[in-house]
């Protein structure tokens, strides 16, 4: 939550932050008094970055892009949420 905290502006009345779990929207929202939205669309839109990750990145080659996502998939897993 710390995260979150110190990346969001002091003013969240107008923010909606798409969280791709419910429970964690759910979480999320109780805790920093913000809307959380874990709808369809929100999980449209995140399938379509993870398919074009590599495109936004384009600096990056398709090896660096891959390991780093295998990265962050070992240290999700590792910290995952119950």
């Amino acid at each position: 939550m710390d995260f979150l905290e110190s990346k969001l502006p002091s003013k969240r009345s107008k923010i909606l932050l798409g969280v791709s779990d419910l429970n964690l929207a759910r979480m999320i929202g109780k805790q920093l008094e913000l809307k959380v939205s874990s709808e369809e669309n929100i999980l449209e839109l995140m399938r379509g970055v993870r398919m074009h990750f590599a495109e936004f990145l384009s600096d990056f080659g398709e090896e660096d892009v891959l390991q780093a996502q295998l990265g962050l998939g070992h240290s999700f897993s590792r910290n995952k949420i119950t």
